[in-house]
């Protein structure tokens, strides 16, 4: 690389060259993934023990919040008040002084005689902090005057509005969202359930994935294929093993990744299960309908906020429904 660069640009050859790595063409276009057509094993949709499971699993349910507002004021102002941080505004000038060459070139600067910043103070026009919650956070007006009152924070406001509004939408959120699944009860909706043809809709479908993103089970004489589908579409590693595990699995008679558009509803969004599994009890009866969620970690303060919300309002989902719901790492977790 050196040796193609003229002598002025040799001292920045390491510079140069990270930026022609930086926008190298692979960085920018990704090729075309592989696509695989989906199988449906009928064998398994046609079972008895799958449809007894599938109408179970499928029914759809409606949820009710109770809201206790005096509450979530009183937490909202406390988790404003513990987590703040006070943001100032430097606002300040820099002057710089130095002296002017003027020749036939033009105009140039010379040496820096003086280089100071001032400090600068001017009114400015604060914007609306209630329009600005309410448009972000659905709760009124007056509760979210009670929550900035009530936090003693509201004196930093002018300090740094947009942080502060920013930590406070975000506090509150958090606050809310808690506050909305503890409440949350779900009830069974008669009649209303996930149609089982939309799984007739998987089979030939095409999905487009990465390599480590299609699991095809092995299909040895004498061993069923326990899996719904060949291959099985995952979304993660942890899920590719899983798979892999339960095909192994004598005492699972079926297991099946859950489509896309079988949807939990929540009050922090719409949320999709892993897993469906049948397994066999000590008599070999297949009794044991499961719903699993495949995390890399049962420890869920390490999830995602929103992941956290979503599993606790699945388990009272499919508590409603009479379904053993769990989050498991590996296949012998269940």
């Amino acid at each position: 690389m050196p040796d193609q660069l003229s002598a002025n640009f040799r001292p920045f050859s390491t510079e140069i060259e990270k930026i022609l790595l930086e926008h190298k063409i692979e960085h920018h276009v990704r090729p075309d993934k592989p696509r695989t057509k989906i199988k449906l094993n009928k064998s398994l949709l046609d079972d008895p023990a799958f449809q007894t499971m599938w109408e179970k699993v499928s029914r759809r349910t409606r949820y009710r919040l109770d809201l206790n507002s005096e509450k979530l004021v009183k937490n909202a102002a406390k988790s404003v008040k513990d987590h703040f941080a006070v943001h100032n505004i430097s606002r300040k000038v820099e002057i710089t002084t130095s002296d002017l060459k003027v020749s036939a070139k033009g105009i140039s600067a010379g040496r820096v005689r003086e280089n100071r910043a001032e400090q600068v103070d001017f009114a400015e026009r604060l914007p609306d902090p209630l329009s600005y919650l309410s448009a972000r956070i659905d709760l009124s007006r007056k509760s979210l005057s009670r929550i900035l009152k009530d936090s003693g924070t509201f004196a930093n406001f002018s300090k740094h509005p947009a942080r502060y509004l920013e930590d406070c939408t975000r506090l509150i959120r958090h606050t809310l969202s808690a506050e909305l699944v503890e409440g949350v009860t779900y009830e069974p909706v008669d009649g209303s359930c996930y149609e089982q043809r939309k799984l007739n809709e998987l089979d030939g479908q095409e999905v487009s994935h990465s390599l480590d993103r299609i699991v095809t089970l092995p299909e040895d004489d004498g061993e069923p294929l326990r899996s719904l589908t060949q291959p099985v579409a995952v979304d993660s590693s942890v899920e590719y093993s899983f798979a892999m595990d339960m095909q192994n699995r004598s005492d699972v008679l079926c297991f099946a990744k859950l489509p896309n558009g079988f949807k939990v509803p929540t009050p922090v969004g719409d949320y999709n299960p892993d897993w469906v599994i049948i397994k066999k009890d000590e008599q070999d009866e297949p009794i044991l309908y499961l719903v699993r969620e495949n995390k890399d970690t049962l420890a869920e303060e390490i999830l995602r906020e929103s992941e956290r919300y979503k599993i606790r309002c699945a388990r009272k989902h499919f508590e409603a429904l009479g379904i053993d719901y769990a989050v498991c790492v590996t296949a012998d977790q269940v």
